[in-house]
């Protein structure tokens, strides 16, 4: 049943093609994208952790606003 579902890592792939042995599946090809929003959150908060020398970054809550130019 299990194999039906989508891969438990994430991947969004059906487990039944990406649990296959890799001699058996299908051949998945990997393309990157970057997400400009995300971008400049991880900027903002690594700024703040240097400068800062802040503990628990992770605990921080953050958000981000989309401004029309």
């Amino acid at each position: 049943m299990h194999r039906n579902s989508p891969c438990a890592c994430g991947c969004g792939h059906p487990a039944v093609e990406t649990l296959k042995p890799e001699a058996e599946g299908p051949e998945f090809v990997v393309t990157q994208t970057v997400c400009q929003a995300r971008m400049r959150l991880l900027e903002a908060q690594r700024g703040v952790a240097e400068e800062r020398g802040i503990e628990n970054a992770p605990a921080r809550l953050w958000s981000i606003e989309m401004r029309k130019r």
